[in-house]
């Protein structure tokens, strides 16, 4: 999973010197040196700072947290498709070969990542430099950076190597870790990283771009609906609906995805990026200047639209092509660096996501009246009537239909759901002559198992 160079290249990232996360200001990590030890990094409070800060910003720096989780899985499931080339025909057509190289891509970066995140807690353990309080936060950034990415590895891949560490004597050759036994991982990190992290966005300047305990508690939210723990989903989505003082669902959903909305739990800050000053790739990919866009939607997801729904009115946009009417997303309305008006971040974890994930753990304990509450939160938002669901059936296909409008081309909620609930078949299989039940899964990379054979058996169907 990791070569040599790599890890040095990203340890040399970990030293960057910057007292904010900038996007300039992480791209020039210098030729690898191995002299860049870990007591090296942790020696102050201000290097320990700039390795989290790298951490993020080389996230960020990377396709697949850009922009390509939300390509692949909307290719997968059944939201948009490229209007022009084939680029992501194997995801469209759910016939993905082991070798293709953004499926290796992806799982490449997340391990990356993931590295990253390892360093950063070993050099906090073992630093004596660091002060108290600071290593506490940027430990909890870090965990939690490790669990998202091992959550989107098994939710992906399905069985993957659980990676604690940085040595890859240990590392490099372990096998795919049962889903269950990362879940329980995730649990944990993320269980300590609202324990460590911080309440609001002061330590970094009130801007969202860095995840404080509600982020924590957001995460932890969604892995508890993913696994069937439908109470413990409740109490934590319900934790962060009621930390009123931070966030609210905004009336106006032209500015839910401005930077530092009230409704964003943590985002990718976009100011200062030498490809994308103040503006997201969501924007630049799916709007393309208003010219012919990259992407659109499929109709499926268009006539999942209920008439009247703002949300078609605000967040997607008609585009004539010789007389055929496409339909583009427009969550994100800028392309280009805005020259007046507040920017655009890149939306990663929301508040009305916590509502539809309050309400299906709801639904599933047969609460209909809480599901019904959240439910139409929602919807009234969206300038629709309350639901009209009225049993547990009903109501769960009722929440299903609102993240399917709510969250479409949001970080794979759509590919997710259809699998977690078991509705893959009957709703992919329906629409997609290429379907079969094993495109559930991506398969594990042909390179990945060429450097390390213990990765095979590959996912059924590859």
């Amino acid at each position: 999973m990791y070569s040599k160079n790599k890890i040095i290249n990203l340890l040399s990232l970990l030293l960057i010197v910057s007292s904010l996360f900038s996007c300039r200001k992480y791209l020039d990590t210098g030729s690898p040196r191995n002299e860049l030890a870990q007591d090296r990094v942790f020696a102050s409070d201000n290097n320990a700072q700039s390795a989290v800060a790298g951490m993020y910003a080389s996230m960020y720096a990377t396709r697949t947290f850009q922009s390509r989780l939300r390509v692949i899985t909307g290719h997968s499931a059944d939201e948009f498709y490229m209007l022009q080339g084939a680029t992501y025909s194997q995801f469209r057509n759910n016939a993905l070969a082991t070798g293709n190289n953004i499926v290796l891509q992806t799982w490449s970066d997340m391990y990356a990542a993931i590295y990253q995140a390892n360093a950063i807690i070993e050099g906090l353990n073992a630093s004596t430099q660091v002060s108290s309080d600071l290593k506490k936060q940027l430990k909890g950034e870090a965990l939690f950076m490790r669990a998202f990415c091992h959550f989107y590895l098994i939710n992906l891949y399905g069985k993957a190597p659980l990676i604690l560490e940085t040595d890859i004597a240990k590392t490099a050759l372990l096998p795919r870790t049962p889903v269950e036994a990362v879940y329980q991982q995730i649990v944990e990190d993320l269980q300590e990283a609202q324990q460590l992290l911080p309440e609001d966005y002061g330590f970094n300047n009130d801007d969202r771009s860095r995840v404080n305990k509600w982020a924590a508690t957001a995460m932890l939210a969604r892995v508890y609906l993913y696994t069937g723990h439908w109470a413990e989903a409740e109490v934590q989505a319900g934790a962060v609906i009621d930390h009123t003082q931070l966030y609210t669902l905004l009336p106006d959903l032209n500015a839910v995805f401005l930077a530092n909305s009230g409704e964003a739990i943590w985002q990718f800050n976009t100011i200062g990026c030498q490809t994308n000053d103040g503006f997201s790739y969501e924007g630049y990919n799916f709007i393309n200047g208003n010219d012919e866009p990259t992407f659109v939607l499929t109709s499926y997801l268009v006539d999942a639209f209920e008439a009247n729904d703002q949300r078609k009115v605000n967040w997607i946009k008609p585009f004539d092509a010789g007389g055929t009417i496409y339909y583009y997303p427009f969550k994100y309305k800028l392309s280009a660096t805005p020259t007046g008006g507040t920017p655009e971040y890149q939306m990663v974890l929301r508040l009305a996501e916590q509502y539809l994930i309050r309400a299906e753990a709801r639904a599933q304990q047969s609460n209909l009246s809480g599901a019904e509450e959240d439910v139409d939160a929602i919807r009234h938002r969206a300038g629709l009537n309350g639901t009209t669901a009225n049993d547990q059936a009903s109501m769960l296909l009722a929440i299903e239909k609102e993240r399917r409008v709510e969250l479409f081309l949001e970080h794979g909620h759509r590919w997710f759901d259809l699998k977690r609930t078991g509705r893959a078949d009957a709703v992919l299989g329906a629409i997609k002559p290429t379907w079969k039940s094993t495109a559930v899964l991506y398969p594990v990379p042909q390179k990945a198992i060429s450097a390390n054979p213990n990765l095979l058996p590959n996912n059924n169907g590859y």
